[in-house]
Parts: C-alpha cells; sequence; structure tokens
C-alpha cells in the first residue's frame, strides 16, 4: 500500500480567483448601496417635511365657526357666560391687576 500524502507534496487548488467578477460584483454592490442611502434620504425629508406641513396647517388654521370660540350665554338668568380660553384668561389677569 502506498501513502500518497507522505510524500511531502501538497495538493491544493491553484487556481487564481476571476477577479472581473469579483470587481462587477462589488461594483453592483456599490450602486445598491448608494440608491439605498439616496432613497433613505429622500424619504426621510419627504416624511419630515409632510409632518410638518400637518404641523403648520393644524396650528394655523383656526376654525372660527367652532362655538368655543366665541363667547356665548350658557344661562343667562344666572349670568352664565361661555367665554374662549384666551379671553378668559385676559379677564383673570386684568382682575389681578386692578
Amino acid at each position: 500500500m502506498s501513502h500518497d500524502h507522505h510524500s511531502g507534496e501538497i495538493n491544493h487548488d491553484t487556481t487564481e480567483p476571476d477577479a472581473k467578477i469579483i470587481s462587477i460584483w462589488f461594483f453592483w454592490i456599490g450602486v445598491f448601496l448608494v440608491l439605498v442611502v439616496i432613497g433613505s434620504i429622500y424619504y426621510y425629508y419627504g416624511t419630515f417635511s409632510e409632518e410638518q406641513n400637518s404641523k403648520e396647517n393644524v396650528s394655523s388654521q383656526k376654525d372660527y365657526s367652532d362655538p368655543m370660540t366665541k363667547a356665548a350665554w350658557i344661562d343667562k338668568s344666572q349670568g352664565t357666560l361661555r367665554l374662549p380660553i384666551d379671553i378668559a384668561v385676559q379677564k383673570v389677569v386684568e382682575d389681578y391687576q386692578r
């Protein structure tokens, strides 16, 4: 019986990797990662600006048809008046200043 592994020779794969295929893979992975970053930035700023616009629209729009924005009698016989909070606060401040 002869054993080839004791002869001192090491048999291994001597072929070189295909650098062209590896380069193409790295290129496309790089392109993909750049597109993901750009897409994420556009998504972030798009969501952020929509959120800002909705906050600005809500805060800038006052519904003057809402009965809570106007003073009105609740029970005139008892002298009960409904006031919007900003007017009520102003009246309290005026009373404390007197």
